[in-house]
């Protein structure tokens, strides 16, 4: 207790300071030595801690701040409140703090809204120019560890004093720059009013008129111009000076006036206040923002009004008050009810207790039985009954826990289940019958059990934090990062659009106007496909691989122009009949097969004038390297070509299962076939319809025909598909110039070779990061090292482990790399090394316990990203279930924070 204290002040300031300043003698007692910077006062029931302190000649002066700016101190990295009411998104700030605190919230804010706090302290984001107050609106109350945001704190108390000439100890600020008084509206291309202008009431409270022009663009009839003019004085009270009065009772005390303005010693912060302004002739609506209180004396010193345009409500002609919106105070529906309640309570005279066995009464005659307003209060709750002692209590708390009442005014409601018919707002513009699932909210979106409507300008639809991913206005429907597939009801794609392009499988429409119904590839492009681990989802970057050459194909623009090259290149195998069609113009469509590739099915090359080469691998008709296989169904050919201009086939090899052809060309064009196998097929090489083919180095065995050519084609060149039979030639109004046929295939073209090397990644599942005791959950960032004594941090990456132990069964790990982003901020803003552990979780939360050293791998500076090399010995514990996931860990050192999802990369041979 500092019971010698000399001087404490309390000063409030509405959403701004909230300060103490004290003074205290050196003491015999020593209390002034407590007097510290960050020690705590308690005065008026409110906590205060110390942040300067000075010695004088006398004692010691303090200033300290509400508990409240502890705050201040507390850190928020990256928290996005998103699409929240006020009390949500306080409440989600105060849970995302870089540590924890005991500070907690409510609000009867019901505005919804989205704003980012990034490396904001909690203070700033709570009062800042862009914070929760700013977004949110509402004003605060501070209650010692508790913070409340409340549509408005205060009341209007009927408070009214009369203010019309200088008094000593008051001292006011009137601004009545930007004030209209006569209003002249304009409308759509300079429209006016008959009568020009629009003139407040107030207009002759001033010396002369303030004109000014206000443009309604859109509007195009008197009556709504006039309508909408008077709205715009009334709503936006800009015919009312702002004012500011600054009371200070010590100096008014000395005052005969002191009288008439005692009663603002009784007003609290928030309280709204009427001033009769005599020489301009108005009222003035201000609201209490700054309070000074002397703590000793347990009095106000000073009050500070301040002008509360928004909530103003003046007298007005009969002409404006035909189009007057009500406009009334918002005050809080929580704040209202307690008011009532302290009204109804304060003004209870009369009555009558009986304290009898077993229970307490308060009626309202001496006498039970007559009775009819009871309080009745017994070991099985407390009631009200407004018609006798018997009942019903329709007002009731029992001791089986329940409330019953016709009304429940809360601040903050927590139920598991609540059961209701109808939900309704506290003017009755929105509700939800809960029993037939009806529902109006604002006229905005609406369900009367048949239809359903939404009246809005525009719907936004996000994902994955990315906002307005989705809109739909008056414009049409905007999609950002995605496409529009249309479904049948068999769920199958009848038309598609996206960022890589679109189609439908039929569209009918009357008439079609375009410049080019092909889109223009203009420069090159170098896509990737993985028969057997990819997917066409992903982008067909080396990265991120297709699963099949056809989406590969439906990614390249049709018209292919001179000087562009776009190359597939593709690995593993791929289950496709692989269709080239309609590329056009001067450029150059290469599909380039891995040696180790397969392709189940065939190839068809069909009105193509551009340069189509597919290539296998095959660098000679003796080579030892066998080149991609290509098994097509029973009957098919390989390669058919089919009225292209220019096609090269080299270094592929198939198994033909009698098909008409290794290679069956029907163009007009040229086509060449170099270092080509074929094998147990009907015809090796064919050509007709005046087809051309240069044929060189091509090998076979097991065919019924080396060549085959009708109705003019023509086959040229040597060395080529020597068949096991004796009629090497089928011709039927063709010609062939080759020489000699020699050569057979001495290796069988079906086999597969022992082993291919693979590429596979796998995007981590979770991330988390564990210091001693717990793990975070305020942010799934990888956390390593120690920061500031908090603890050392060991940050979690866990996989798929079973799906990498099956693609890495029996293999051999070539080498290993994982992607990762190390965050702008945390730690040295240098590079940073990279202690790597294996542990043995599929999920974060089961346990921290790390396995395998890995040792350091790589360093990554602030905001870097990118591929660490990890060793092979990281693949071959995956593989045999020695670790399911990766962590990072360095005792104290190097401390570093990685955000994202990490992506392994793992090459393999098997």
């Amino acid at each position: 207790m500092l019971n010698d204290t000399l001087s404490c002040s309390i000063t409030e300031e509405l959403n701004g300071a909230y300060e103490l300043d004290a003074e205290h003698p050196l003491d015999a007692r020593l209390k002034w030595q407590e007097l510290l910077e960050g020690n705590i006062i308690k005065a008026d029931g409110q906590l205060f801690r110390i942040y300067r302190k000075q010695k004088t000649l006398n004692g010691i002066k303090v200033n300290a701040r509400h508990i409240f700016y502890d705050l201040l101190d507390n850190f928020l990295e990256d928290v996005r409140p998103e699409n929240l009411n006020g009390a949500s998104a306080l409440d989600w700030i105060l849970t995302r703090t870089q540590y924890a605190h005991p500070f907690s919230s409510m609000s009867d804010v019901s505005t919804i809204a989205t704003k980012y706090f990034i490396r904001k302290n909690v203070v700033e984001a709570i009062m800042g120019s862009d914070g929760i107050i700013s977004t949110w609106g509402g004003e605060l109350v501070r209650d010692n560890f508790t913070i409340k945001l409340l549509q408005s704190r205060g009341s209007d108390r009927g408070v009214l004093v009369a203010y019309g000439k200088n008094i000593q100890g008051i001292e006011e600020t009137l601004d009545t720059d930007g004030i209209c008084t006569r209003l002249m509206p304009l409308g759509k291309d300079a429209l006016q009013l008959p009568e020009k202008y629009i003139d407040s009431p107030c207009i002759d409270n001033f010396p002369h008129p303030k004109i000014r022009v206000i443009e309604f663009s859109d509007i195009e009839t008197v009556e709504e111009l006039r309508t909408a003019a008077q709205k715009y004085m009334l709503d936006n009270k800009i015919d009312i000076p702002t004012a500011n009065y600054k009371v200070d009772f010590i100096e008014l005390t000395k005052t005969d006036q002191y009288k008439n303005y005692a009663i603002l010693e009784t007003v609290n912060e928030g309280d709204t206040v009427t001033v009769k302004h005599s020489k301009l002739n108005i009222n003035l609506k201000c609201k209490v923002i700054k309070i000074t209180k002397n703590d000793l004396t347990n009095r106000i010193e000073k009050v500070e009004l301040g002008s509360f345009k928004q909530n103003i409500a003046s007298s007005i002609n009969t002409s404006i008050q035909a189009v007057k919106k009500d406009i009334v105070e918002t005050k809080s529906s929580l704040q209202a009810a307690i008011d009532n309640a302290t009204i109804q309570i304060n003004s209870a005279l009369g009555g009558y207790a009986l304290k009898r066995n077993g229970e307490f009464l308060i009626m309202d005659t001496e006498d039970p039985n007559t009775a009819t307003e009871v309080w009745r209060w017994n070991r099985n709750g407390l009631g009200y009954s407004a018609t006798g002692y018997n009942g019903p209590y329709r007002t009731a708390i029992t001791s089986d826990g329940h409330f019953v009442a016709d009304f429940i005014d809360a601040g903050t409601l927590t139920a598991e289940i609540i059961k209701t018919g109808i939900l309704k707002s506290f003017n009755s513009v929105s509700w939800l019958n809960m029993a037939d699932g009806t529902f109006n909210f604002a006229n905005k979106i609406i369900f009367d059990g048949t239809n359903f409507s939404i009246n809005v300008e525009a719907i936004k639809i996000g994902f994955n934090q990315i906002t307005d991913r989705v809109l739909i206005d008056s414009s049409g429907i905007s999609i950002k990062e995605g496409g529009l597939n249309l479904l049948a009801n068999d769920g199958s794609s009848v038309g598609w659009f996206g960022s890589t392009g679109g189609g439908f499988s039929r569209l009918r429409v009357s008439e079609l106007i375009a410049d080019n119904s092909y889109s223009i590839q203009s420069q090159s492009l170098t896509l990737y496909v993985d028969g057997t681990y990819g997917n066409d989802n992903n982008t067909g970057t080396s990265s991120s691989k297709l699963k099949s050459i056809n989406e590969a194909l439906r990614r390249v623009n049709k018209i292919i122009l001179n000087g562009v090259e776009v190359d597939i290149y593709v690995n593993g195998t791929c289950a496709e009949t692989v269709v080239v069609e309609n590329f056009l113009g001067s450029g150059i469509l290469k599909i380039v097969l891995d040696v180790n590739c397969v392709i189940q099915g065939s190839f068809v090359v069909t009105g193509c004038n551009t340069f189509v080469s597919i290539e296998g691998g095959r660098d000679g008709v003796n080579s030892s390297v066998l080149g991609a296989l290509i098994t097509p169904q029973y009957g098919r050919p390989a390669v058919e070509i089919v009225n292209c201009n220019a096609v090269q086939v080299y270094g592929v090899r198939a198994k033909l299962n009698y098909s008409n052809g290794l290679i069956w060309n029907r163009s007009k064009g040229l086509c060449i076939y170099n270092d080509i196998s074929g094998c147990a097929g009907n015809t090796a090489i064919c050509a007709q319809n005046c087809a051309t083919v240069f044929n060189y180095g091509n090998r076979g065995s097991n065919n019924a025909y080396s060549y085959w050519v009708s109705n003019g084609g023509i086959i040229i060149g040597g060395n080529s598909a020597s068949p096991v039979s004796s009629n090497g030639i089928a011709n039927d109004g063709g010609s062939i110039q080759t020489g000699t046929l020699t050569g057979t295939e001495t290796q069988d073209a079906s086999s597969r070779p022992s082993t291919q090397t693979y590429t596979t990644q796998w995007t981590a599942t979770q991330t988390d990061s564990w210091r001693p005791s717990v793990w975070r959950s305020d942010t799934n960032d990888i956390y390593q090292g120690e920061w500031s004594g908090y603890g050392q941090h060991r940050g979690f990456m866990c996989f798929n482990s079973a799906d990498i132990r099956n693609a890495l069964s029996g293999a051999t790990i070539n080498n290993a790399r994982i992607y990762m982003t190390r965050k702008n901020s945390g730690g040295s803003s240098a590079a940073v090394n990279m202690h790597w552990y294996g542990h043995g979780y599929d999920s974060t939360g089961g346990g921290y316990d790390l396995s395998t050293d890995f040792g350091y791998n790589g360093a990554l500076a602030w905001g870097a990203a990118g591929w660490i090399g990890l060793p092979a010995s990281v693949g071959n514990s995956l593989r045999d279930n020695g670790i399911h996931g990766l962590a990072l860990y360095d005792g104290s050192s190097n401390y570093s924070i990685y955000t994202g999802m990490p992506v392994l990369e793992i090459t393999y041979t098997k």
